[in-house]
């Protein structure tokens, strides 16, 4: 019985001693996150509203929200969008401070290697060159021709024009037929489609990033956003695809041409097997996507 006893008492006196040395270590993690947290000093915020964050405070027109916030919660503050957060700063001192006294701490720049600074080096020697750019004189003058062969229709029925409309067509024309040798806004349903399909991905893009707002949730696509853009993506990469072959095709069979594309020199550097960066077709398909946006984002704006 008293062996019993002392059993007893040891096991309570050890599960005591648990708990006190478990208590004292869970108050020391307390006040060290307690106290790391206030070592940031974070930004004023407003009230947040769980999972979605202060996105309910943001309205169709973002700078006037923004606007309203700050007059509260000053030059410097803090937003939280779901999953991910951002520091707005709308004040003209602290932005001084952030991007130029101190712009090595804030600012972030991507790493170029070997293949950015080859494009780089192509663009500047072969693609768009002065010589390259001359040999297109003619391109430009006939869809400016073309151009004012509009306005006067127009102007000698008159009717109305879109001038937006107009100028976004002869911009799309000059670097489609500069790029690849065909128009970008013809009636030939090929050169269409290549503007459809880019136009596309730029209007989803955006609205695909806002799916990774909301963190984990994200991957499932709740809104379908990335299904459309996979599905797009394919259909540019067939056209692209098509379009290749057929520069092929025609450097193949020794046709005469007047004067070489970026798709020729493209494919020219890529079969080139002494060619200081290799390029592979994912690679021309991608710099064609990066022409056509251009040319589409400056015709919007």
């Amino acid at each position: 019985m008293a062996s019993t006893t002392t059993y007893d008492f040891q096991f309570y006196a050890l599960a005591v001693s648990v708990c006190f040395i478990s208590t004292l270590l869970l108050r020391s993690l307390k006040s060290r996150r307690s106290k790391s947290k206030a070592a940031l000093n974070h930004p004023p915020s407003p009230p947040r509203l769980p999972i979605i964050g202060h996105i309910h405070l943001l309205g169709a027109v973002l700078p006037k929200s923004l606007q309203s916030l700050a007059s509260k919660y000053g030059g410097i503050m803090k937003l939280a969008f779901a999953s991910q957060s951002a520091i707005v700063v709308s004040n003209e001192t602290f932005a001084r401070e952030m991007l130029k006294n101190h712009e090595l701490s804030f600012v972030s720049r991507p790493k170029y290697g070997t293949y950015w600074r080859f494009m780089k080096k192509l663009c500047m020697t072969e693609l768009l060159s002065a010589p390259q750019i001359n040999k297109f004189v003619d391109i430009r003058r006939e869809e400016m021709m073309r151009l004012v062969g509009v306005l006067v229709d127009s102007s000698s029925k008159r009717a109305a024009v879109d001038l937006g409309e107009e100028l976004m067509i002869m911009t799309n024309n000059v670097i489609c037929r500069m790029a690849m040798s065909t128009r970008c806004s013809s009636s030939a349903d090929e050169s269409k489609e290549i503007r459809r399909l880019v136009k596309g991905i730029l209007d989803l893009a955006p609205k695909f990033s806002l799916g990774e707002l909301l963190g984990p949730l994200g991957k499932l696509d709740l809104f379908g956003y990335g299904k459309k853009l996979k599905e797009l993506m394919s259909q540019f990469d067939d056209l692209a695809e098509r379009i290749m072959r057929e520069h092929e095709e025609r450097r193949e069979s020794n046709e005469e041409r007047e004067r070489r594309d970026m798709m020729d020199i493209l494919l020219e550097i890529s079969g080139d097997g002494s060619a200081e960066v290799k390029i592979t077709r994912k690679d021309i398909k991608s710099f064609l996507m990066v022409s056509f946006s251009f040319s589409i984002s400056i015709s919007i704006s």
